[in-house]
């Protein structure tokens, strides 16, 4: 039994060298891989409803990060130097809710890592930026509570003259009304048309429909 025990520990010990190997291996290395340009919700509790752009890296070598998407940490004259780079989707300012993926050879720094809420999360700061015409790498999907946070996406319907809020066929006020809905509503914002209409989704239902935003609020 004991020597079970030792050979047990052995393994742990040696998983434990190679993956602080792979990681330290990243740092400098050019990397292949899918750059993701996404715009979510800002983290810092003294910037609530704000949103911000988020830089991940799916490395095709997945093992430098544990079969994880590693966060970039880029200075804002580097944002502005990759961002030109890219093809960037209409209204992607104005609407702060597309994304745009781009392969590309990203140089990092040391990769390291922080346990949030319900997991390990990667994170790195660029070096360099460079496009390439394709990669193998393959969508990691979102999981754990810090993406919950970043993508959450739900409004809370707050009538401006204290009836029930329609939800409508079209983004226009004279279209057919699909249902009337109660103040306090948790609705999920799927995306914004003609600037001041959002398409929703009513939680645990598929109904979809068009609502003013003058008459939705953010859930903090």
């Amino acid at each position: 039994m004991a020597l079970k025990n030792k050979q047990f520990l052995y393994f742990i010990f040696v998983g434990f060298i190679l993956s602080v190997f792979q990681l330290t291996f990243a740092q400098g290395v050019p990397q292949k891989g899918m750059l993701w340009v996404y715009w979510g919700n800002s983290l810092d509790g003294n910037a609530r409803n704000q949103r911000i752009l988020y830089f991940d890296f799916i490395p095709e070598d997945t093992k430098i990060s544990n079969q994880n998407r590693i966060f970039l940490n880029l200075s804002e004259s580097q944002q502005t130097a990759v961002l030109k780079e890219l093809v960037l989707p209409p209204n992607f300012y104005v609407y702060q809710e597309d994304s745009v993926k781009q392969p590309a050879q990203i140089t990092m720094g040391k990769v390291g890592t922080e346990v949030i809420c319900d997991g390990k999360y990667y994170s790195a700061k660029l070096i360099k930026f460079e496009k390439i015409p394709k990669t193998t790498a393959k969508q990691i999907p979102d999981s754990g509570c810090i993406y919950s946070l970043i993508m959450n996406n739900d409004f809370i319907v707050k009538s401006t003259d204290s009836h029930k809020v329609n939800l409508r066929s079209q983004p226009d006020a004279h279209a057919d009304i699909i249902k009337r809905l109660d103040d306090n509503a948790i609705v999920e914002k799927l995306k914004t048309v003609r600037k001041d209409w959002y398409l929703v989704q009513l939680k645990d239902t598929t109904t979809q429909g068009y609502v003013h935003k003058s008459q939705l609020e953010r859930v903090d």
